[in-house]
């Protein structure tokens, strides 16, 4: 079964050296294989966890599409940038949801992580963004 999360912006990442900058800032042990990232590419992302393939599929969508798809979620405001996250496996779901959490943390957006749930974090109401790190 195929899983999907979404990583929203207010722009794009400038490429993989910053994607990868970001993954080393917070301490991720993800290595990113890829030569482009979207929007110069879509599909599968080639990654590296701890020795083993931890890729995953990553494309650039419109928000409209998303806010279509999913028209019960509060999404905190309108997003320039999303970036749509497949993935099946559970070295596949590591790697992306610190792919997403290093993406958000270095443009500063939010993230989205289970199908149709709002972007607020349950424990306190607050939109889960990128300056509450990590956690949520």
């Amino acid at each position: 079964m195929s899983m999907e999360a979404y990583a929203l912006g207010p722009r794009p990442l400038a490429g993989v050296s910053d994607w990868q900058a970001g993954l080393d800032a917070l301490g991720f042990d993800l290595q990113l294989r890829g030569t482009t990232i979207p929007p110069a590419s879509s599909g599968h992302l080639p990654a590296v966890r701890r020795g083993r393939a931890s890729g995953f599929e990553c494309s650039i969508v419109p928000f409209s599409e998303l806010k279509e798809t999913y028209p019960e979620t509060d999404f905190a405001g309108s997003w320039p940038c999303v970036y749509a996250f497949w993935f099946g496996t559970i070295a596949e779901s590591i790697g992306a949801l610190m792919a997403i959490t290093a993406c958000v943390t270095s443009v500063g957006g939010a993230r989205l992580l289970s199908r149709g749930r709002s972007l607020a974090d349950r424990r306190s109401g607050r939109p889960v963004r990128a300056r509450d790190g990590a956690r949520g």
